[in-house]
């Protein structure tokens, strides 16, 4: 791999072999292709283990060569649910592409490198490419690797071990940028066995066929997860309920809806947490239900309910996205204050105080409450 050196006005050298370019772009495509380490189980590019985070006395995961995925992290103990894999500084930030010609994306990438150390840009430059135009070498990286910066981010990243790890339709853990600590977090949605790989979603999901298209444009790839590897009548089952989970989820962002009918928005609400638990998601669109869940009671004054929802929607939080995350630390501040929500006091249609919260029921009959199907 190459160290990019600062713009010169005729030629660029390549450090590893001491080459000369005429520009950085050819000097990029050299190392990108001379020097970028092996893809395939060869002996000189060994698994390389790495100690988790939060967990220094044990090894959680080795990054090593999978087949036709470039290099990924593969757990070598159980994980329990809710563990913090890894927590990742961005190695840059980057704008979003927009319609920005290959030229100066490649160019303003270059830029980006020549402010790393020499050992960041060889860490940039292992990363994989998925891109089948050579180029603009330092773009396709880019394209193939950079996580958005939070949701409708305008600044993606590189990350030296995040942007490693590779997609599945149902991934075992949640990638998410904590802002409080200006690290990308991992953590694992579901119990993760030794020897697993583990996975991100590289997008929300939807059909099969909607998942293909979007995953071939923008990556670059055919997924072959457990999900997408279903039997044909498995498969049209699953696209059911995925279509049906696009759909209330958009419903439920309707905020007149919410106001006009609530009673309807919350069986909306319960009849996805269903469809989520039945395709296996765990992920951030877990808490996400049981807030819209929250925001639907609280509108009508029923702190009771919201306590109990915003609670839920804390606890899946904080599997998704660890303690010291700020949405974390907002659904715990609603579960010790629910009136504190903006939208407390719109509506005193089902007022009812936190208190009212019964404690003598349990299991079935408590759910009947919580989701007013007692009458």
């Amino acid at each position: 791999m190459g160290k990019f050196k600062k713009p010169v006005p005729k030629k660029a050298k390549c450090e590893d072999c001491g080459r000369s370019f005429g520009n950085e772009r050819d000097l990029g495509q050299h190392c990108s292709r001379a020097h970028a380490p092996a893809t395939n189980h060869e002996e000189n590019n060994p698994p390389v283990e790495f100690l988790g985070k939060d967990n220094a006395t044990s090894k959680l995961y080795i990054i090593t060569p999978l087949p036709g995925k470039g290099q990924g992290l593969i757990a070598v103990q159980d994980i329990s649910k809710g563990t913090r894999i890894l927590s990742d500084k961005p190695l840059f930030r980057i704008e979003r592409f927009g319609s920005a010609p290959p030229v100066v994306l490649e160019k303003a990438i270059a830029s980006k490198l020549d402010l790393l150390s020499q050992n960041d840009r060889r860490t940039f430059l292992s990363l994989h490419n998925n891109e089948l135009d050579a180029s603009y070498p330092l773009t396709g990286i880019v394209k193939t690797n950079a996580l958005p910066l939070g949701t409708n981010a305008s600044e993606g990243g590189l990350f030296p071990l995040a942007s490693r790890i590779n997609h599945a339709c149902v991934p075992n853990c949640q990638h998410t940028w904590n802002d409080n600590i200006g690290e990308e977090t991992i953590h694992s949605i579901r119990r993760i066995s030794k020897g697993e790989e583990i996975t991100i979603s590289y997008a929300d999901l939807g059909t099969f066929e909607s998942r293909r298209r979007h995953l071939r444009k923008s990556f670059g790839f055919d997924c072959n997860c457990e999900l997408c590897s279903l039997p044909e009548a498995a498969r049209v089952m699953s696209d059911s309920h995925q279509s049906e989970i696009q759909r209330l989820d958009e419903l439920l962002g309707d905020g007149s809806r919410l106001l006009s009918n609530p009673g309807r928005c919350l069986e909306d609400v319960h009849t996805l947490l269903a469809l989520l638990e039945a395709e296996n998601i765990t992920d951030a669109r877990l808490p996400r239900a049981y807030y819209d869940a929250f925001q639907i009671a609280i509108a009508h004054g029923d702190q009771a309910r919201a306590k109990v929802f915003a609670q839920r929607a804390y606890e899946a939080r904080l599997c998704c996205e660890g303690e010291d995350s700020p949405l974390t630390t907002r659904m715990k501040c609603l579960v010790a204050r629910p009136a504190g929500h903006r939208l407390f006091g719109t509506s005193n249609r089902w007022k009812l105080s936190e208190k009212m919260v019964p404690k003598t029921l349990e299991g079935e009959e408590f759910e009947a409450w919580l989701w007013r199907r007692n009458g």
